[in-house]
């Protein structure tokens, strides 16, 4: 079991909520590092080779693969006959494992009452290498814009330039 997700709540007055779900097939892919201390050795272990330096530090890189079957919110529906509708779209490739890992993102999330539509948020992505960047977001007509310093080069997803807490040290 990966997640627990909510499939409906019951109110002590009787109304209820329901939720729905689509499952969605994400691969994660991440590094892994082991570090060791020994004294003048070559050791190898299941996962590669790992290698002696020159203060006895002995570091290896695993990368990671990994499959889950996500749900994806797709609706939330109340007893009065509201209805929140979240379209899903896929987003970039950020590491492609079968070639086609897509990151899912929410294109467009809608409000109904009964078979009327009563509000619509739609949402546009920035692409950047294999990143995004929520862009804009469109409210029913009213437009709402965001902005990223990207003067920088976003580091590879699989990046070895880490520090000691995981953050990017602005190597590849």
């Amino acid at each position: 079991i990966t997640s627990w997700f909510l499939k409906k709540i019951t109110a002590p007055n009787g109304r209820t909520v329901q939720f729905t779900y689509q499952q969605k097939v994400i691969f994660n892919q991440y590094n892994y590092f082991l570090y060791s201390y020994y004294q003048d050795q070559y050791v190898s272990s299941s996962c590669g080779p790992i290698y002696s330096t020159t203060n006895n530090t002995l570091r290896e890189q695993v990368v990671v693969k990994d499959k889950l079957y996500s749900p994806i919110l797709s609706s939330v529906t109340i007893d009065n006959g509201a209805k929140i509708e979240f379209k899903v779209d896929n987003g970039p490739v950020f590491f492609s494992i079968s070639g086609n890992d897509y990151s899912p993102l929410i294109s467009n999330i809608s409000y109904y009452q009964g078979f009327d539509k009563i509000k619509e948020t739609n949402f546009n992505y920035l692409i950047e290498d294999r990143y995004f960047f929520l862009d804009n977001l469109d409210k029913n007509g009213q437009k709402y814009s965001f902005g990223y310093n990207l003067s920088k080069t976003l580091p590879n997803p699989l990046t070895t330039s880490l520090d000691h807490w995981g953050f990017w040290k602005g190597g590849n």
